[in-house]
């Protein structure tokens, strides 16, 4: 009995397909019915609307000119005039003075066709009374109608077809599919697939037969194919978080896989890479007999690589090592590429800093060292020469507390820039560039330089106004250092979009384009005599470098020998 009933509501449900079809086509029907009933019902409105506004106006010219020929006193000609006009536009035109005496009409008899017409009652200036009225047979309105109720239904009799058609494919494009992927996820029920989650048993029987089959093949392939997936995931997730390059190859030297860090080091795409020779997708020779070394020597192997790129040289540290399948047999090679360069490239500034700073103390350690020699030697007791050997030791020392000064200011910036310390607020740029000016305006005047300042009172930028005063006083004051005397200093400071720039133009000798780029290293200098003869430490443009960072913009140089140079500082807008 109860087979009976299952097989019973088997057969009572209907196909997908002829559940869906007949209902969009009914719906679609019944919505062409009222917008033909609506757009008939509209026409005619608007018909019948425009043709009663044509006639009035057609009675307003009409009126205008028998109006003119009443005051010249051609009653006689309006008649001939009315005719005339009736014939042209196709309307009956009827003219009568105020004592009803007609004296214009396009017809000689009463005609008895149905008329639709417009009155309009006129009087001119010399007191004239008159009624023009105009009309058209309302056949004219009733066979354009019919023209354009022809012409409804016959689009909607195209567009019956054409939606049938369309639904016809579209609740066929439904239906057959689903019932393609019933008859496939019964395949990949028996292991050829993965897991999907289970489905409700819905209405339509080939989507019942569908999610049953789901069902089966999610119990069965569930459990094994989301720990393969998981273990995937994992190690596509571990590959591309991984900053080290990770390439794989087989026996043959195909790539089998490369993560990201690897794509971008080596400048390739990833998925191209794939199935490739080495030699294919990398043209670094060196690299190319690492590979070659890892797949043959069968031991892990390491080595450095420098390789030269248009941004500047790269350093690698390479490791390889061989790929062995579960049972212990070698089936290709996996390299890592760990790129060194930072490390290398603050190594090398690390050691020129200990050699710049041994270098710049030395210097004045060494002259304090012999004129306290020459003093304990006996020249103490030459009282001139002995305050001339002390103010000189005292110069050289206030030296040395200079460079110290710097040197820890360096520090602090770093550090507090690192740790996000340095707190920003809008400020007036004016006042700021005055003060610096102000700073430095004694070290112009005894050079007879002349110091212009150019910036708008209302200018402001994010800032901490004493770190951008100390960067515009190191510039400043290097301006007047190194311009001759009587030259001029241009400050200026503008805003363009978000950004406020602040210059600083000097007319000095300038700076060969070779010295730029290193310009605001710590201790690079120029020329070495001549800044430590104008009393430089070699840190001031490094710390405008720094403050520039600090105030998350950048620090410039523009310069040209036997013109001058320009400093400039870019900084955010508020």
């Amino acid at each position: 009995m109860s087979k009976h009933r299952i097989h019973g509501i088997h057969r009572a449900r209907k196909k997908l397909f002829w559940q869906l079809y007949p209902s969009y086509l009914w719906i679609a029907l019944f919505a062409l019915a009222i917008i033909v009933v609506f757009a008939c019902a509209s026409f005619r409105t608007f018909f019948y609307e425009k043709t009663v506004s044509d006639l009035q106006a057609r009675a307003q010219l009409i009126a205008r000119e028998v109006s003119s020929y009443l005051r010249q006193g051609r009653v006689s000609e309006i008649d001939t005039l009315v005719k005339d006009l009736g014939k042209r536009v196709n309307t009956h035109i009827t003219i009568t003075l105020g004592n009803g005496r007609v004296i214009g009409d396009t017809e000689s008899s009463s005609s008895s066709e149905e008329l639709i017409y417009a009155t309009v009652p006129v009087k001119d200036e010399i007191g004239n009374r008159i009624v023009v009225r105009v009309a058209i047979p309302v056949t004219f309105i009733q066979n354009a109608l019919w023209t354009i109720y022809l012409e409804v239904m016959l689009g909607g009799l195209l567009l019956v077809f054409l939606v049938a058609i369309v639904s016809w494919f579209y609740s066929r494009k439904i239906a057959h599919p689903l019932e393609a992927m019933r008859i496939q996820a019964e395949a990949i029920a028996k292991g050829d697939f993965s897991s999907m989650p289970r489905l409700a048993s819905p209405a339509a029987f080939e989507i019942e037969s569908l999610a049953r089959a789901i069902n089966e093949m999610a119990t069965q392939l569930n459990s094994r194919m989301s720990t393969i997936t998981d273990q995937k995931n994992e190690q596509l997730a571990v590959l591309s978080s991984m900053i080290e390059g990770v390439v794989a190859v087989d026996r043959n030297r195909r790539i089998i896989n490369m993560n990201r860090a690897a794509a971008e080091m080596l400048d390739v795409d990833a998925e191209w890479a794939k199935e490739k020779l080495v030699e294919e997708v990398i043209r670094i020779p060196e690299l190319q007999r690492f590979i070659y070394k890892m797949s043959n020597v069968g031991a892990a192997i390491e080595e450095e690589l420098t390789v030269e790129r248009d941004h500047g040289d790269r350093h690698w540290q390479l490791h390889g090592t061989a790929l062995r399948s579960s049972d212990d047999n070698e089936i290709g090679g996996l390299l890592v590429l760990n790129d060194i360069s930072r490390m290398r490239k603050l190594e090398a500034h690390r050691r020129d800093f200990v050699a710049n700073v041994s270098h710049e103390l030395r210097t004045p350690l060494t002259s304090i060292k012999g004129f306290l020699e020459t003093l304990l030697d006996g020249a103490v007791e030459d009282g001139e020469n002995a305050r001339h050997f002390l103010g000189i030791a005292q110069k050289h020392a206030d030296r040395l507390n200079a460079i110290i000064e710097d040197l820890l200011k360096l520090s602090r910036l770093e550090k507090e820039a690192e740790e996000s310390e340095i707190p920003l607020e809008s400020g007036n740029v004016r006042k700021v560039l005055e003060e610096a000016l102000q700073m430095c305006q004694r070290k112009a005047e005894q050079k007879n330089i002349t110091v212009e300042l150019d910036c708008h009172f209302s200018l402001h930028a994010l800032m901490n106004a004493p770190l951008l005063e100390q960067a515009v006083v190191n510039l400043i004051d290097n301006a007047i250092k190194y311009s001759d005397e009587g030259k001029t200093i241009v400050i200026q400071a503008s805003q363009k979009d978000n950004e406020v720039t602040v210059s600083v133009k000097d007319e000095g000798h300038g700076i060969e384009e070779r010295h730029l780029k290193r310009l605001f290293e710590r201790f690079y200098r120029v020329d070495k005599a001549r800044s430590r003869a104008v009393g430089g430490t070699g840190l001031g443009l490094s710390i405008v470098k720094h403050v520039a960072l600090a105030h998350k913009g950048a620090a410039e140089v523009d310069s040209e020998i036997g013109v001058g140079s320009t400093f400039t500082l870019r900084l955010q807008s508020v």
